[in-house]
């Protein structure tokens, strides 16, 4: 109920959204109760609104607003009385923004949108749309303008104005509710009589115009662009192959200063082989003094080598003598030390059988201690004073004494004589010792004395190898003051030689120069008659392209026996014929030119000539030449390049080429441009079968 109640306040309020409303109401109840629930309704009049506010089907307050009161302002404030029996009357304040006043607009409203809102207009719009369809033979929108159900509030309506009606388009305008076209047909209607009919239809001409004229200045743009497209790819192709052209040219340039730059190289080289020449020779110069020196190095050299012989004589000699000395020393001390080892042995066992000996004694007095601790013990005890057999007691212990006694001093005699033994073996010991350490020394001068004697020998031997190494490099140096001899003969008599092999290269390589320059030249001319030749060629084949096209092979109907015989006649021949035969006919036919009759008589084909008939073969001996003359003649008017492009095959170009061989070259390249069909071209203007 509220909602249908605001929009319908918008409808003819003209608020500016549904949250006008809303805002009125919140503020309704705001004011009243709380805890109830309470609704808004709205009495329309043409003059006035009448506010009533509900609750438990009770008016709790009500209020009215006349509409002609109503001023051009954007706001107007609503006093409703409220009529609540628990409290006193009071008023409800209600604040309505942007009210739009209906009485100024009542002047311009259309009559005809008010008998459609009223629903008196149905007769008139059925007229209206027969009179419509009558005049219009086109399609025709239905539009209707009857009132929707007004839309919910808070769902967004889009608004078509002047500025926006260039998206309406016939989808969006039959989806449009009929309020919305009266709203649109209202403003349309109100800037009409502003501006007036007049200026509008002038102002859709200029627009037609204008429309027109940019039509064809886009048509007139887009035919020049297309053009100004054309002759830029054909630059761009021309360039592209002034490129090609010239990156030839260049890589054949670079290609040559190569070789001139690979020339000079070798020329370096040879500079470079002939400075290394010169400069040995200087150093073999420098050697030869030096070898003078070595000369003389190699005679004081000799006597030193002769007097270190000797020298090594002499102490070969020393040198066995000092051996065979140290050989007997060496048996003199083996022998000692295998002595002082033996007498060590019977030492070692002399001290172990003492010293078993000792251990022997040293328990057997451990246990005369213990016995005589144990008489101790029995003569303290009192309970054996006030016995009887004290006195046996005592003269057992004192003969125990006397036994102890002299057992003691056996011992201690036994333990003197054990360490005189002892230090005895122990003096022995040293003295072995002490007579070891000397044997030892003795070996170990000895031993340095042959060390020595070992150096003397390898430093001889070394002086030795020395005088050999150098009398072997006095050797070597003579032979290289014979080769250096040799080889300053052979370079005074090549010297002059190699320079004016010298002069002769360098003439040579300027000479190959100027070769390599003229090929350049000569390459340059054969690659531009290259891109004659090609572009004749090119023509060439379209010429071949078009005459592939102009003549099909010769195809016989089996049902024709002439027909059939021609065409076995014609794969029978050795050489093709240049000219065809069309058929017109059953037995009519043309020959290049001209037109013949065949028939068969005896199973060979015959032509009518005159009066008379003759055989084929002479017809076509005859024929033939005059044919191909004629087609020469059509060719050279239609193409005036075919005759030069002939005359390219043979060996004179000015005085031209037969038309039989014409006609031959032409078929061979026929036959090679075709790609693996049975058919074989006979001549430059048809294919006939080839012969099976």
């Amino acid at each position: 109920m509220v909602n249908s109640l605001s929009t319908t306040l918008l409808n003819v309020l003209g608020l500016s959204s549904p949250s006008h409303v809303e805002q009125i109401i919140s503020d309704q109840k705001t004011l009243l109760k709380l805890h109830e629930a309470y609704a808004s309704t709205f009495d329309l009049t043409p003059s006035s609104i009448t506010f009533n506010v509900i609750s438990e089907n009770n008016i709790q307050a009500s209020g009215s607003l006349s509409l002609e009161s109503l001023n051009n302002s954007t706001a107007q404030t609503l006093w409703l009385r409220c009529k609540d029996a628990s409290t006193s009357s009071r008023d409800i304040k209600i604040k309505i923004t942007v009210i739009k006043n209906i009485s100024e607009g009542r002047n311009d409203e259309c009559p005809y949108l008010a008998l459609l809102s009223s629903g008196k207009a149905d007769d008139l719009i059925s007229k209206r749309l027969e009179e419509r369809l009558q005049k219009c033979e086109k399609k025709v929108m239905k539009i209707n303008f009857e009132p929707d159900a007004p839309p919910r509030l808070g769902t967004e309506v889009k608004i078509y104005e002047v500025e926006n009606l260039t998206e309406l388009d016939t989808g969006r305008l039959e989806g449009i509710g009929g309020d919305q076209i009266k709203k649109q047909v209202k403003i349309i209607s109100e800037e009409v009589k502003k501006i007036g009919l007049n200026p509008v239809q002038e102002h859709r001409d200029e627009l037609r115009n204008q429309v027109i004229e940019r039509t064809s200045q886009q048509q007139d743009f887009e035919r020049f662009t297309e053009d100004a497209v054309l002759e830029v790819t054909e630059l761009i192709s021309e360039m592209w192959e002034l490129e090609e052209q010239r990156t030839n040219v260049m890589q054949k340039i670079m290609d040559e200063e190569n070789r001139i730059r690979e020339h000079h190289i070798e020329i370096d080289t040879l500079n470079g082989q002939l400075a290394g020449l010169q400069r040995d020779i200087l150093m073999m110069k420098a050697l030869r003094v030096r070898y003078r020196d070595l000369e003389n190095l190699y005679t004081s050299e000799e006597s030193f080598l002769e007097n270190s012989i000797k020298a090594r004589g002499d102490l070969d000699k020393k040198f066995q003598d000092g051996k065979h000395a140290a050989d007997t020393v060496r048996g003199k001390n083996d022998k000692l030390i295998e002595k002082l080892h033996n007498e060590a042995m019977e030492y070692y066992d002399k001290l172990k059988s003492i010293l078993g000996n000792e251990k022997g004694l040293v328990e057997h007095n451990q246990n005369l201690k213990n016995a005589l601790s144990e008489l101790k013990v029995k003569l303290s005890d009192k309970s054996l004073e006030d016995s009887p057999d004290v006195s046996l007691a005592s003269n057992d212990r004192y003969s125990c004494i006397s036994k102890l006694q002299t057992l003691q001093t056996d011992a201690f005699e036994h333990d003197q004589e054990s360490k005189l033994k002892y230090k005895s073996a122990l003096d022995q010991k040293h003295s072995s010792y002490e007579a070891l350490i000397g044997l030892y020394k003795v070996l170990e001068n000895q031993s340095q004395s042959c060390l020595s004697k070992h150096l003397e020998r390898y430093l001889s031997t070394n002086e030795l190898t020395f005088l050999e190494q150098s009398c072997c490099i006095q050797g070597d140096i003579s032979n290289l003051t014979e080769s250096l001899t040799k080889f300053l003969k052979f370079y005074a008599t090549s010297n002059k030689s190699a320079l004016g092999y010298l002069d002769s290269t360098s003439s040579q390589i300027l000479k190959e120069t100027v070769n390599i320059k003229d090929q350049c030249n000569k390459i340059n001319d054969i690659m531009n008659n290259v891109v004659e030749k090609d572009s004749e060629v090119d023509h060439i084949k379209a010429v071949m392209g078009e005459i592939k096209l102009r003549h099909p092979p010769f195809i016989p109907k089996l049902d024709d026996p002439i027909d059939v015989a021609l065409f076995e006649f014609i794969k029978s021949c050795e050489e093709p014929i240049p000219i065809p035969f069309t058929r017109e006919e059953s037995g009519i036919y043309l020959f290049g030119t001209k037109r013949i009759f065949l028939k068969l008589e005896n199973g060979n084909i015959v032509i009518r000539i005159g009066g008379g008939f003759t055989s084929i073969q002479n017809f076509i001996e005859v024929y033939t030449p005059i044919e191909l003359q004629r087609q020469e003649e059509v060719i050279e008017e239609t193409n005036p390049q075919f005759r030069s492009s002939q005359a390219r095959f043979s060996q004179s170009p000015q005085k031209g080429m037969s038309p039989q061989r014409a006609v031959r070259i032409l078929q061979g390249a026929v036959e090679v441009g075709s790609s693996g069909t049975p058919l074989k071209s006979t001549s430059p203007f048809r294919k006939t079968p080839s012969k099976k």
